[in-house]
């Protein structure tokens, strides 16, 4: 991050589109949007409805990634014990 959390903090507090914000301090910092969000919310700040709706998808996301990752680990698993 470029600004210090502090700034960033400020600056979205203080913004009048939050969400439009979020993007530009994204762009700013070269950090990915939800990890502003992560941060503003790390931090105290009050997240807005589209805010908590990116960190939802996030989960999402996150969440399809670890399913998949535990059929290949399953997979190995299985290989590596001898079983089909």
């Amino acid at each position: 991050m470029y600004m210090s959390v502090g700034e960033i903090c400020r600056d979205y507090r203080w913004s009048k589109n939050q969400d439009e914000q979020i993007r530009i301090l994204s762009d700013l910092n070269i950090a990915d949007p939800v990890e502003i969000i992560l941060l503003l919310w790390e931090n105290g700040e009050q997240l807005t409805r589209n805010a908590y709706k990116q960190l939802c998808q996030r989960m999402d996301t996150l969440n399809s990634e670890i399913m998949d990752r535990e059929k290949a680990y399953r997979r190995v698993a299985a290989a590596v014990n001898g079983r089909r």
